[in-house]
């Protein structure tokens, strides 16, 4: 007798096994770039891609503005590269603190935003992934995964951009060390 799987079950095997791959790729991408800007450029679409998101990227915290140089996104959808205050984001900002990634099914659904809400719609967001970015010790920044629809995250994606950041994060760690 064979046993089958379900067509849910191989996708997400399928899934699971992309995410790994892309993990090993991100590896090498970090042993090899040059610049921190290319870097970040590298690790965005690749997380972009691997999770099927509209735009993913790094916002950089200077005091009390997010700054995002460059982010990658799908082809229908807008850039934000900019610089933007912390006050339109300050409830993710604050969970943000506690240095534990945030995921966010449907912005419009979730109590806890109601402040950061309207800087979401303006940019286009329904869904996102948000990780601490930290270097020695300190939070410095943001990797965010967005989506331009409601969005069901899967445990797996959010710890596929948790591990994308920290693996990132111990990059620049080492590289501001020599």
């Amino acid at each position: 007798m064979s046993v089958s799987q379900s067509p849910s079950a191989s996708g997400q095997q399928n899934e699971a096994a992309s995410r790994a791959e892309a993990l090993r790729e991100l590896g090498t991408i970090l042993r090899q770039a040059g610049h921190d800007q290319d870097l970040q450029a590298e690790v965005a679409s690749l997380v972009g891609r691997a999770l099927g998101a509209s735009r993913v990227g790094f916002a950089w915290l200077d005091r009390d503005r997010l700054n995002i140089a460059e982010d990658w996104t799908a082809p229908t959808v807008a850039c934000i590269a900019g610089n933007y205050s912390t006050d339109l984001f300050v409830e993710t900002i604050n969970r943000l603190g506690s240095g534990q990634a945030i995921a966010v099914n449907d912005t419009e659904g979730s109590p806890w935003l109601r402040g950061d809400r309207g800087a979401y719609a303006s940019i286009g967001v329904r869904a996102f992934i948000k990780v601490p970015v930290s270097v020695a010790g300190a939070l410095s920044g943001i990797l965010f995964v967005h989506s331009a629809e409601p969005r069901d995250w899967s445990f797996s994606e959010i710890d596929f951009a948790r591990e994308a950041a920290e693996q990132f994060s111990h990059a620049l760690g080492s590289r501001q060390s020599h």
